[in-house]
């Protein structure tokens, strides 16, 4: 188990905004399409025909196409706004068309129900957004009460430094690789070690931690929660170097 990184602002900002981009995101689109997924939840299925094609002559392109459907015997005639993205030229008069009426109210009638599919997706990629943005948050406030603490218990062990582990990263690195010092400590001289590792570092200072002794803060009944003291890895480096 990783230990808990100290507090970090850059990264504790982006998964907020993460998590306020896809809550205002379904916000927003329920406001604006509450109409449409009420119609279309209650909406039933009837096959009608094209009887007429409207083309916008001005620069609003406002295209119409009217069209008849039959309900319990009883004939309706509907007129539908066409969306900008619509090819008017894939309409035709007499034209058999898919549609959905309101069992309430048959005179509302629209063309079909994939505006209702891509409405549902939105919402559907905005919460997901919205619930990972609130897990990593979460996950990120867990550590830093978790860290705050461990160090408040001042409860720590001093660890040999064992290695620096390297990882493949996209973020927070330099040149696609991010540095992890890796200690290990035992009680005993025949006790198995117990490995923690670090937060990330973006350069490797192993060969200035060879021999050391690196703070470890843990909890006293569990030794998998605990945070390596990066102030104390960097008191070592500063203190080799100065000398040298």
């Amino acid at each position: 188990m990783k230990g808990y990184d100290k507090f970090n602002y850059k990264y504790m900002a982006v998964t907020i905004a993460i998590m306020l981009v896809g809550l205002i995101g379904v916000i927003t689109t329920m406001i604006n399409v509450n109409d449409d997924i009420d119609f279309y939840r209650n909406s039933k299925y009837v096959k009608g025909f094209i009887n007429n094609i409207s083309v916008s002559e001005d620069d609003q392109k406002i295209n119409y196409i009217s069209v008849i459907y039959e309900v319990k015997g009883k004939e309706y005639t509907a007129k539908i706004k066409l969306d900008e993205s619509d090819d008017i030229d894939y309409y035709k008069v007499n034209d058999n068309i898919r549609l959905f009426y309101d069992e309430t109210n048959p005179k509302d009638c629209r063309m079909d129900s994939r505006s209702a599919i891509s409405i549902y997706l939105v919402v559907f990629i905005l919460s997901m957004i919205g619930a990972y943005g609130a897990y990593l948050t979460g996950s990120h406030i867990k550590k830093i009460i978790l860290n705050r603490k461990l160090i408040k218990d001042n409860n720590f062990i001093m660890a040999d430094f064992y290695k620096i582990k390297k990882r493949k990263s996209y973020y927070n690195n330099i040149n696609g690789i991010e540095n992890y010092v890796k200690c290990r400590y035992r009680e005993n001289e025949n006790d198995e070690y117990i490995y923690f590792t670090s937060m990330f570092m973006k350069n490797d200072i192993g060969h200035y931690l060879k021999d050391k002794k690196i703070k470890v803060y843990v909890d006293k009944n569990n030794y998998k929660i605990y945070l390596v003291d990066m102030n104390d890895i960097n008191e070592k480096v500063k203190t080799v170097t100065n000398n040298d």
